[in-house]
């Protein structure tokens, strides 16, 4: 599994999760999504993890949120596509879809 912005590892049936862009206070783009997903997708399919651990890289912030930086707000196909991947993202942490 290739990632851009989250780290992946699993140590004794913990997975950790890491949003690894500090330099943003581990603000999400698309890519994030796309990695978090397949992060969670990843933890859940190994039947050796008991705990998922989600944090953030850096010592400033575990995620400030959407990073408006990449967003151009003239583009609403955008803005949907990160929609839907949040809301992707948030059932396959609560359990309630599955990649």
């Amino acid at each position: 599994m290739q990632l851009t912005d989250v780290l992946y590892e699993v140590t004794g049936g913990v997975a950790r999760i890491t949003i690894n862009r500090p330099e943003k206070y581990n603000a999400f783009r698309e890519e994030t999504l796309d990695d978090l997903i397949a992060a969670f997708g990843a933890a859940e399919a190994d039947r050796t993890v008991g705990v998922i651990v989600l944090t953030g890289a850096g010592e400033k912030a575990f995620c400030s949120g959407g990073d408006i930086s990449w967003e151009d707000a003239s583009d609403p196909a955008g803005a949907a596509r990160m929609n839907r991947r949040t809301s992707n993202l948030s059932l396959i942490m609560r359990g309630c879809a599955t990649t």
